[in-house]
């Protein structure tokens, strides 16, 4: 079984974007949020303060620097949680297809299992209704599709 030699390189790949995970991590929020954002981008700071007012830019400027880091480290921590639970069920030793039966021309493996007993004895059953005492439906035989629905007598 060569499942630990996957799982070395995987767990190097999960290091690797570990580290660059905190390297993204501590430049943005330095530069971003630990500094003054209308430091930072100066440039934009000053352009907008023309038109909108030194206030009202510093603080679009400091909401969308913080949406920014948001959106940035969100999608990373994402990546960085897959690939740790994809390590961790290889350590468990769950066996999934590899990445070469994705290859456009490689037939997949499809495997059947045979449906419960349950499913198959109420595939017979009457549509839409529940076996209560045999064979005889909850709800009746008929069903009232005019409406308003007509007299019940």
């Amino acid at each position: 079984d060569q499942n630990w030699l996957v799982e070395s390189y995987v767990r190097a790949y999960l290091l690797y974007l570990l580290a660059t995970f905190l390297v993204v991590v501590t430049m943005l929020s330095w530069a971003l949020l630990v500094k003054d954002p209308c430091v930072t981008a100066d440039g934009l700071h000053s352009e907008m303060s023309k038109t909108y007012g030194s206030a009202f830019s510093c603080g679009m400027i400091r909401i969308g620097a913080y949406l920014f880091v948001a959106f940035t480290v969100l999608p990373q921590t994402y990546a960085l949680w897959c690939v740790w639970s994809f390590c961790e069920d290889l350590r468990v030793g769950i066996h999934s297809p590899e990445l070469s039966s994705l290859m456009i021309g490689q037939d997949a493996v499809f495997v059947k299992n045979p449906q419960e007993p349950l499913k198959q004895s109420m595939r017979n059953a009457q549509y839409g209704a529940v076996p209560v005492g045999g064979e005889h439906p909850i709800f009746g035989s008929e069903h009232e599709t005019n409406y308003p629905p007509g007299p019940m007598y």
